[in-house]
């Protein structure tokens, strides 16, 4: 049965929905359907969304670096999210969570560009400032978003969903500067 345009519409902003109140810590990846179709399309706007990102605040990156580091980061990801949850016999929760996980992800990232984009183009000011503290706000509600995911998908309590949290972070940020260094900062 094929949907019509309304049933398309229905259907999008029933997921955008889910995922903003995700994003609110108002539902968990329980909520997700366990669907391996909207995961890969999750996994396809990801790509874009943080190749788009990554060519807006990174001086010189070209297509193919950015789509490499946008499919390292869903990689690595996808390997940290299926390593934690086998380790609890989990491995069921790994299509719903990492489906939270990248869609949450999304939304966040969208969110982070303009922030971002202002910082790395300089300059003092107050709005140089006020873009500094709305980044840490964003590094704060990530931190809390993907905490709320990996606690539920974990059954565990926030602390600890936070805990494995700042585990992926460290560890996504250590592989990502091992392939694709930070630019060497001229002072």
């Amino acid at each position: 049965m094929m949907l019509s345009n309304k049933g398309y519409l229905h259907a999008v902003t029933g997921l955008l929905t889910l995922y903003f109140n995700l994003c609110r810590l108002r539902v968990g990846p329980q909520d997700v359907p366990a669907s391996n179709f909207l995961l890969s399309l999750l996994i396809m706007f990801y790509l874009v969304v943080v190749g788009i990102k990554a060519m807006l605040v990174i001086p010189d990156i070209n297509l193919l670096t950015a789509a490499a580091q946008s499919g390292l980061d869903v990689v690595l990801l996808s390997l940290f999210t299926w390593t934690v949850l086998a380790t609890k016999n989990l491995g069921e929760r790994f299509v719903q969570t990492l489906s939270a996980l990248v869609g949450a992800k999304c939304l966040l990232e969208i969110v982070s560009i303009p922030v971002v984009w202002t910082i790395m183009q300089g300059g003092e000011g107050e709005g140089s400032s006020i873009a500094f503290l709305l980044l840490i706000i964003f590094s704060i509600w990530l931190l809390a978003v993907l905490g709320h995911i990996f606690r539920h998908a974990l059954s565990v309590g926030m602390a600890t969903g936070v805990f494995v949290t700042i585990g992926y972070l460290l560890f996504s940020t250590a592989v990502t500067f091992k392939f694709f260094p930070p630019p060497a900062v001229s002072g």
